[in-house]
């Protein structure tokens, strides 16, 4: 593994664990919490290939991306 995805693993985890640490000492459910944390690791997720796919995006396929985004909401 080289050192930019050992970062990216890191900071996935991070956000993780403070998603499902925040949801613990505000709601004191362990299921919420892992369910919290589950969201904060695909939210990770989510911004490590969105940052590591901006240098290649173009107009158009952020338009198109943001019609099905939108569209799925």
């Amino acid at each position: 593994m080289t050192a930019r995805a050992g970062w990216a693993v890191a900071g996935i985890v991070a956000v993780g664990l403070l998603a499902g640490a925040v949801e613990l000492v505000v709601d004191d459910s362990y299921r919420d919490a892992a369910l919290a944390l589950l969201a904060g690791l695909l939210a990770g997720a989510v911004g490590v290939l969105t940052v590591s796919l901006a240098p290649a995006a173009d107009p158009r396929g952020l338009v198109l991306g943001g019609v099905f985004a939108f569209q799925g909401c």
